[in-house]
């Protein structure tokens, strides 16, 4: 696939021709989303500790916010770029798989020993 980063002729014969290449078409589209997530994300975080949010009601809201975070940038990737054969998806989904693992877990309701059953187990 052609990329502009790689190729800048491309870039510049679509500015030649008036063009506006379609994945910055796209790409103009998924930017407002990302800000907006990003400033909801930040904002619940400021504000976590003014309203006293019980940890272990927002678990599972959290669960959720992470999953579909996952799901948004690799969805956004794959609209933007058409493939998700590239380091960055790839990059993307070991890591989330790796740190976020157990939340999918949580959310698809397949742990069945608890959040954090095997990092504290009670001593006898």
């Amino acid at each position: 696939m052609p990329s502009i980063t790689l190729d800048p002729r491309i870039a510049f014969h679509c500015a030649q021709a008036g063009a506006i290449p379609r994945p910055a078409a796209r790409g103009e589209a998924i930017l407002p989303v990302h800000i907006a997530a990003l400033a909801i994300l930040a904002a619940v975080g400021l504000l976590a500790n003014e309203f006293q949010f019980d940890a272990e009601r927002m678990l599972y809201p959290a669960c959720v916010t992470v999953s579909a975070m996952f799901v948004w940038i690799l969805g956004s990737w794959y609209w933007l770029r058409r493939t998700l054969f590239e380091p960055y998806p790839l990059f993307i989904f070991s890591a989330g798989l790796f740190n976020a693992g157990q939340a999918f877990l949580e959310v698809f309701g397949m742990n069945d020993s608890g959040f954090y059953a095997a990092a504290y187990r009670p001593r006898f």
